[in-house]
């Protein structure tokens, strides 16, 4: 093959995610968050055939379509300092908007030098984004795991950082 095999591999079982209500001042959730998806993201890419071509014309636009985050996480009532209820309180208010920010290898405040992910309407800030859900937990009679319930965000792009201690 002649590749070696990383060894800097980072865990997904050990990763921080905070929001924001005006993007200054973040609230660590990761206490209950389970799983954090990302889609979007893609180029958009146009194509069309001719009548004498037998492949089709394909180009890029160098244009980057929306991202849509979701984020799991355990369902508690706990007043407004865990995720349901500060998320689903934004949801239900007059501002439906959200930062989020996460590192896969955690530390957001406590670690320098880690990778931060977050929501920008830019790509050059951090911004706060619509909130285009956030459901109540699905119930399940024959299971005993703990309630979850989840939210999304549609962020037009992702605006990496690195994290800092505070």
């Amino acid at each position: 093959m002649g590749s070696t095999q990383t060894t800097a591999a980072v865990a997904q079982s050990d990763f921080a995610v905070e929001v924001s209500t005006d993007g200054v001042t973040w609230t660590a959730i990761c206490g209950e968050v389970t799983a954090v998806a990302i889609s979007g993201g893609e180029q958009s890419i146009g194509e069309i055939m001719t009548a004498c071509g037998e492949f089709a014309i394909v180009k890029g636009s160098n244009k980057i379509s929306p991202y849509d985050i979701v984020v799991t996480a355990v369902y508690t009532e706990t007043a407004s300092t865990e995720a349901f209820d500060l998320v689903h309180d934004r949801f239900q208010g007059t501002a439906k908007t959200l930062g989020v920010r996460w590192a896969p290898k955690g530390g957001i405040t406590t670690v320098v030098g880690n990778k931060v992910f977050n929501t920008s309407n830019s790509g050059t800030a951090v911004g706060l984004v619509p909130i285009v859900r956030c459901l109540p937990p699905a119930e399940d009679a024959s299971s005993a795991n703990p309630a979850t319930f989840e939210f999304a965000v549609k962020s037009p792009a992702i605006y990496e950082t690195a994290s800092a201690t505070s």
